[in-house]
């Protein structure tokens, strides 16, 4: 062992001879030719299809949902907090004024929020992660459908419900945790949202591998699609609860700020409650290429309530409960603050 100091650090040429390990490592990763795995994934019974980007239909409603949660565990009590996001817009084929960034135009008019703020004591005391992703889940999807029905009675009945996120996850989550007191709460406004026909799942970032391990192929299924698929292609299957899974390569589309040159095509995750989603994959797909975001898997309505999500600091306003009714701190917490 070295001598200790206040300026011991590993040296730089361990440094240096880690990193050089992690290179080889990545350059020894097996990679097969987008060819050979397009033979091996139609050999296990994937059809590669096909798709044209529609424009919609001259007017279109969407509505969608995001939540942000943070948890402060402290010596005799939990607390948990949840801030979700309800928005609605209207697309009409033209360009509108941005009223929340300003800036460049965008696609959408007459948008709306409802804004739901829940904090509370996490009992019994234990399962707190996992426990915790199912209020946000419930809290989020009960906050969809209440908005749902409300622009319903007004005359307002959005045309598709966007989901930020994976359903499939969120369904597979759920069933694995039929213990927790708030499983059966959530299972019934989880299963209320699949059971309609207009919900589209837009997944950011999707790590799965299950499909891509069955090939052989070490990395995540949509790694495995960039690699298989060509533009305007797409596979899908079926999934936990009726599910469609679809993995498909967006199109290039010009750059915003220099037409004459394209963007790299885009694969992406969608998932759709609808078995005859084609229609709809081409109308939202369409809607994507009319966005100027490039690298986006998602559309603007669904990142406006993500961003919105934030405007409220869970965690600073759990911290204010703590100082504000003089709750016990854990010990280490007090020892390293």
């Amino acid at each position: 062992m070295e001598p200790l100091t206040a300026h011991s650090i590993p040296p730089s040429t361990t440094v240096e001879e880690v990193l050089a390990s992690l290179k080889s490592e990545l350059e020894s990763l097996p990679c097969p030719t987008g060819e050979e795995l397009r033979d091996l994934i139609e050999e296990k019974g994937y059809d590669i299809c096909s798709f044209k980007p529609k424009t919609l239909p001259s007017s279109c409603r969407i509505l969608t949902c995001d939540a942000s949660n943070s948890v402060k565990e402290l010596r005799y009590y939990c607390l948990w907090g949840v801030h979700s996001i309800a928005l609605s817009a209207e697309y009409d084929g033209k360009l509108h004024p941005d009223p929340l960034l300003g800036g460049e135009p965008i696609l959408y008019k007459n948008m709306g929020y409802d804004s739901k703020l829940k904090l509370g004591v996490l009992t019994p005391y234990k399962n707190i992660e996992n426990r915790m992703q199912l209020k946000r889940m419930g809290l989020e999807y009960a906050h969809l459908l209440t908005s749902l029905k409300i622009m319903e009675r007004e005359g307002m009945k959005p045309d598709f419900l966007l989901i930020d996120g994976s359903l499939v996850t969120s369904l597979n989550y759920l069933y694995s945790q039929q213990s927790s007191p708030e499983y059966e709460e959530v299972r019934s406004i989880t299963r209320e949202l699949i059971s309609m026909s207009n919900v589209i799942a837009l997944v950011e970032d999707s790590y799965e591998s299950k499909l891509a391990l069955e090939l052989g192929f070490p990395s995540t299924t949509l790694q495995l699609m960039d690699h298989i698929l060509k533009e305007k292609e797409f596979v899908s299957f079926e999934a936990e609860g009726g599910v469609r899974v679809c993995y498909l390569k967006l199109p290039s589309k010009p750059l915003s700020y220099l037409p004459s040159q394209k963007s790299p095509p885009l694969t992406v995750r969608w998932e759709f409650t609808n078995s005859d989603f084609l229609p709809i994959l081409e109308q939202i797909a369409g809607l994507w290429l009319q966005e100027c975001d490039l690298l986006h898997p998602q559309l603007y309505p669904v990142r406006i309530a993500d961003y919105l999500t934030r405007k409220v600091s869970v965690n600073t306003l759990l911290e204010e409960a703590v100082n504000r009714y003089g709750l016990k701190r854990k010990y280490r917490e007090m020892r390293e603050s």
